[in-house]
């Protein structure tokens, strides 16, 4: 299925994940589609909405594939990115990243920070960047049989042991399989879940001198405090003359005189200023800086996240900032002839026998449209004080 995107409807809008959840759903009704080899594939703009997907509507891919895509758009507020966005969401499903060395809108380079924060939060994904291919599908012919083989192998676990989810909202996004985040609410009884948001990335290579290649790209517009250029001497208004030698005419030779010279050793600046012409030198490339960190995306609303592992009947739940969870139950692994027993944060929420309920299984089976994941029952969960005593309702 190609669905098409447009600026009036981006791929990281509700309308979007409406079209899609309804598209699919017809598609399912209508063929025999395999529910657990259904992958979500997109270039560009659509590599972008696959991360979106995967963050925020991930219940039905088995396999992510952004190309030439990029986490950082989503937390550009300029691109109107539907809610916020917890990198931990992307442990649930693999992706597999293609990115290009000479991609002039999102390089290899400024990706690899997103990638190696997911590897840090435990995410299965697998990075493929492509050094000499652009903003472009010019790696696919040799990808292509790679990919294949990704997606035959990652077939979807529809009701995984174990899964983890986050969001800052209750009325969508806030389902993941069979866990739905019913209420957001801080309680006493919560612990610490660390949050992977901090990215760290190597600071850019600055000397500090600023120009202005449309105009006259000799003449220094500005200079950064406390730069290695500010420290050689270099001022506003001074004039290129030429670097190591090499006369400056364009903004294209400043960078051909920083690409060829030797690294760590002196290199000879000749400027013009109030008619005078002055030599001055710095050491380049500037020693190492630390590296930088920041926020991946920003926090402006409380959240709530849960985190699961199921061992056959019982159910152990670690929550942070959640008041109330419903667990959609499935007789392919609950034993409804046993009790069924959950524990949140260490204290016994419910334990005792559920009855199965043919309304809940019509329900989610109509709107899953998927025949590997039947519900017979939903259990909600309130996330106990302090205090231990059991409570839930079913």
């Amino acid at each position: 299925m190609y669905p098409t995107g447009s600026i009036d409807a981006s791929w990281w809008s509700a309308t979007q994940v409406e079209s899609l959840e309804k598209t699919l759903a017809r598609l399912k009704r209508t063929y025999n589609v395999d529910e657990n080899r259904v992958h979500l594939m997109g270039v560009s703009d659509g590599g972008t909405g696959v991360y979106f997907f995967g963050l925020r509507d991930a219940t039905p891919w088995s396999v992510l594939f952004p190309f030439n895509g990029h986490l950082r758009v989503l937390a550009n507020p300029m691109v109107g990115a539907d809610g916020e966005f917890y990198l931990g969401n992307l442990v649930n499903t693999p992706a597999y990243i293609v990115n290009g060395g000479q991609d002039p809108l999102y390089p290899v380079s400024a990706v690899e920070p997103y990638v190696a924060l997911l590897q840090r939060a435990g995410a299965p994904v697998q990075f493929r960047p492509q050094p000499m291919a652009g903003h472009d599908t010019s790696s696919w012919p040799a990808e292509s049989p790679v990919v294949e083989a990704f997606e035959r192998e990652h077939p979807r676990d529809p009701l995984p042991d174990r899964l983890s989810w986050q969001t800052e909202r209750t009325d969508r996004y806030n389902r993941f399989r069979w866990v739905v985040i019913d209420t957001l609410k801080a309680t006493r009884s919560e612990g610490a879940l660390e949050d992977h948001n901090v990215l760290e990335r190597t600071a850019p290579l600055d000397v500090g001198l600023r120009i202005d290649s449309r105009k006259d790209p000799r003449r220094v517009i500005e200079v950064i405090p406390d730069s290695d250029a500010a420290a050689m001497g270099l001022r506003k208004d001074d004039i290129l003359v030429s670097m190591d030698g090499l006369p400056i005419r364009t903004a294209e030779d400043i960078g051909r005189a920083f690409g060829g010279h030797p690294i760590r050793s002196p290199m000879v600046f000749v400027v013009e200023r109030g008619g005078q012409r002055l030599q001055m030198q710095i050491d380049f490339p500037p020693l190492p800086k630390p590296p930088i960190t920041e926020e991946a995306f920003p926090r402006r609303k409380p959240s709530g996240r849960v985190d699961l592992e199921r061992r056959g009947n019982e159910v152990q739940a670690r929550t942070r900032g959640v008041g109330a969870f419903t667990l959609l139950l499935s007789p392919s692994d609950f034993d409804f002839d046993k009790p069924i027993r959950v524990v949140v944060n260490g204290q016994v929420a419910f334990d005792g026998r559920v009855r199965t309920d043919l309304a809940t299984l019509l329900r989610w089976s109509w709107r899953d449209v998927d025949r590997t994941m039947l519900f017979a029952a939903e259990l909600k969960v309130e996330v106990p004080p302090q205090s231990s005593t059991p409570v839930g309702r079913f």
